[in-house]
């Protein structure tokens, strides 16, 4: 069945965002116009995007958002629809819903408010706590494709989403690599170093345990790739894994270095059961022309073109992260998610395209939305893992409910079950098998 849409002005905004909502995400047969008469003589299904209707056919008031070319602050003002929140309202009652959802989407899935706010963190990162989703409770919901299956649902007079889309639900596992063993395979100077400042600071369980694991006689605390790999072949999963490999070890990027054979013959084991991923450094997230060279030596490792690409610490500056990223080759882009907070930081759950507020353009660069972060439950929000657990239940429901793409990410060493992620394997596996039920 076909949508037939009229506007007045075709631009690159009104074109991003209906070609998301519309073809992108509903996967809707659906065609636009700019001609009255065209518009006029079509018998099926249709309604009009414009500041007045042309007559009594459905209509959706258009706030001046989309035809605009520059970044400017915009008057927000909060209101209920459908047991939501909503903002660009109108108070014209001829409106099929009584706000633009077309510009309060491009608003978030752009993420409009992070070119106006300078409010970063110790990273500079944007925090969660400054965006509307979590000032005005909605963070939690993947507002955006509600919104516009609300729309559909009154254009197409049913509650039967099979009737205007065939999306289905689908889960994607993704893993971050920020420290690929513990304690194997660093070298001999390397672990005596850490033997001594365990000795020194009374560690000796955690001692005793480097000694294990070295001699072999215990498993290395974050080796827990067979039961990654366990997990893909159980659910039928093509997992993603986003590999650290700074050119210098550093505070925050200290995993093993590439010339390491041991991680060398760990890549190839992935690259059977998946598919591997830049992961730039946190010094790359500072210096964005690191990038470039990270991506080189993890490519003439794995002798071939590399992507996808997550951001370390989700170090994400807009636009000039993804613009580097772009300008590298990355078309596949993980990072958009927070780390403090589960939940849709672009108010969307399936992947979209770029916008670049800036250039006024849409770039061929795919951004993946994130849901949730193992350390979002654990180190920012201290929930317990039975907590964990029904929170993540709950984006589940929010995602299955819009047929949307759910994407989690886990590190390899939250899954080792010990020390201050004991239980937290169980929340995985049990997240899983829930996700995946009939």
């Amino acid at each position: 069945m076909k949508l037939f849409i009229y506007t007045p002005t075709f631009n690159p905004r009104i074109r991003y965002i209906f070609a998301y909502l519309f073809g992108h995400y509903l996967q809707t047969d659906y065609r636009m116009t700019a001609s009255v008469s065209e518009f006029a003589s079509f018998e099926g299904i249709k309604f009009s995007y414009a500041p007045q209707p042309i007559g009594d056919e459905p209509w959706v008031w258009q706030h001046p958002l989309l035809l605009e070319e520059t970044v400017e602050p915009q008057l927000i003002k909060l209101f209920k629809f459908r047991d939501s929140s909503a903002f660009f309202g109108t108070d014209d009652t001829r409106s099929l819903v009584p706000f633009d959802l077309f510009a309060a989407s491009f608003y978030l899935m752009t993420r409009y408010e992070e070119y106006l706010s300078e409010q970063r963190d110790q990273f500079g990162r944007f925090q969660p706590k400054n965006s509307l989703a979590v000032q005005a409770g909605f963070i939690g919901k993947p507002l955006v494709n509600q919104w516009i299956i609300e729309l559909m649902k009154l254009m197409f007079h049913t509650e039967t989403f099979s009737d205007f889309s065939p999306r289905k639900f689908t889960y994607s596992p993704t893993y971050d690599i920020d420290h690929a063993f513990k304690f194997r395979h660093k070298g001999f100077y390397v672990n005596l170093g850490g033997m001594a400042k365990n000795l020194f600071h009374g560690e000796l369980g955690l001692m005793i345990d480097r000694m294990l694991t070295l001699l072999r006689l215990r498993r290395d605390a974050y080796d827990t790739y067979g039961f990654i790999f366990m997990l893909n072949k159980r659910f039928k999963m093509e997992s993603h894994y986003f590999i650290l490999c700074a050119d210098k070890r550093g505070k925050y990027d200290r995993n093993l270095p590439l010339t390491n054979k041991s991680f060398r013959r760990l890549l190839i084991r992935m690259e059977q059961n998946g598919y591997i991923g830049l992961h730039p450094s946190f010094a790359a997230g500072k210096d964005l022309s690191l990038i470039a060279l990270e991506k080189e030596s993890l490519e003439a490792v794995l002798h071939h073109f590399v992507n996808d690409s997550r951001q370390h610490y989700l170090l994400l500056r807009m636009p000039d992260t993804y613009r580097a990223l772009e300008k590298v080759g990355i078309g596949h882009e993980y990072t958009m998610g927070y780390a403090g907070r589960p939940g849709f930081r672009a108010s969307v759950c399936t992947p979209f395209n770029f916008f670049d507020l800036l250039r006024n353009e849409e770039s061929d660069m795919v951004i993946y939305p994130l849901i949730y972060m193992d350390g979002s439950f654990n180190d920012y929000m201290n929930l317990s893992p039975h907590e964990a657990v029904i929170e993540i239940k709950r984006l589940i429901d929010e995602v299955k409910a819009v047929r949307g793409e759910f994407i989690s990410l886990w590190h390899n060493n939250a899954l080792s079950n010990k020390g201050h992620w004991r239980g937290w394997r169980a929340v995985y596996y049990s997240t899983l098998e829930y996700a995946f039920r009939d």
